[in-house]
């Protein structure tokens, strides 16, 4: 889960995929869930290290950017 200042994100993977994932949100301030693929328009996962745990992920806003993480084991 993320919280990006506004809005509470949830995250999650296409199941047999690295690089698809779907998530929603909760505006508390509009007291709606927010659902939408489109949001971040393009993510790409660019020199991901070999020994990679991709069941193991984050994402981080520093009230800017996005940021992507995997594990790395």
């Amino acid at each position: 889960m993320l919280h990006d200042g506004n809005v509470y994100r949830y995250y999650a993977f296409k199941q047999g995929s690295n690089t698809t994932f779907y998530q929603f949100g909760f505006n508390p301030t509009a007291r709606v869930y927010q659902y939408s693929y489109l949001t971040i328009a393009t993510l790409r996962v660019e020199n991901m290290p070999s020994d990679s745990d991709t069941s193991n992920f984050a994402m981080l806003h520093d009230r800017t950017d996005y940021h992507f993480y995997f594990l790395v084991l």
